[in-house]
């Protein structure tokens, strides 16, 4: 008769198990996002939504808002899906690690942004209430460095902020 495994060894199964559902539905995302010419910001939004709904009941905890500001923008394929990439990321990190009461995901769309050179044609900011961290102190794992490759890559210009005890806000602006 076979011996059940230790308790150790199925929390690293099931964890395993976890990661593995997590990458298949990181991978239908972006498949999802490649397979279109372009996107959409409210499209990048529903699906930033759909992906919400469904995380696990464990995570049923953190309230997490969503808030497009702005006419919706048809966004070129690449830059869609790097903004929706990193958004998602940014999301997963709140969730995984901020014990965040909330997390609020913000679109803005300039109405005119060639009128002003100042203005990003799409904002997308992710803000948690949760712990913080000390960016300086933390050393980046491959999500942190996947957003920062993305956004140099895609013209995106990329900022993280974070205090520890006051939660991490992600901006990603994108200008025309």
């Amino acid at each position: 008769m076979r011996e059940q495994p230790g308790a150790e060894v199925a929390g690293r199964l099931e964890e395993m198990a976890t990661v593995a559902k997590e990458s298949v539905d990181d991978l239908r995302s972006t498949v999802w996002a490649m397979n279109r010419e372009s996107l959409t910001t409210q499209e990048i939004m529903t699906r930033l939504e759909q992906n919400v709904r469904r995380l696990p009941e464990g995570l049923g905890s953190t309230d997490v808002k969503f808030d497009h500001t702005g006419e919706e923008r048809i966004l070129p394929q690449a830059v869609g899906l790097a903004l929706y990439c990193m958004s998602q990321e940014a999301l997963n990190n709140a969730l995984k690690y901020a014990k965040a009461k909330e997390i609020r995901i913000s679109v803005g769309v300039s109405p005119t942004p060639k009128d002003d050179a100042n203005a990003p044609a799409v904002s997308v900011i992710v803000r948690d209430n949760g712990v913080g961290f000390d960016p300086e102190q933390v050393v980046l794992g491959s999500g942190l460095e996947g957003m920062c490759r993305r956004a140099e890559r895609h013209g995106i210009k990329y900022s993280l902020h974070s205090t520890s005890g006051t939660g991490t806000e992600v901006q990603m602006k994108w200008y025309e």
